[in-house]
């Protein structure tokens, strides 16, 4: 079940990165970025878990 959840997190992260890079609106620019933040730190807050560094305009 683990492995399903870290993939989860990365494909959820894969989508905020690229929907906040398409994001012409500030607002939806900002509820975007709240959303990937509190998604990093889910990743970033369980032990045993994979850690990720800051946003990547790449992704």
């Amino acid at each position: 079940m683990e492995d399903l959840e870290e993939f989860v997190h990365r494909e959820n992260l894969k989508i905020f990165r690229r929907q906040l890079d398409l994001a012409r609106d500030d607002a939806r620019r900002q509820w975007l970025l709240k959303r990937l933040i509190e998604e990093e730190a889910k990743v970033r807050g369980a032990p045993g878990r994979m850690t990720m560094g800051p946003p990547s305009r790449d992704s």
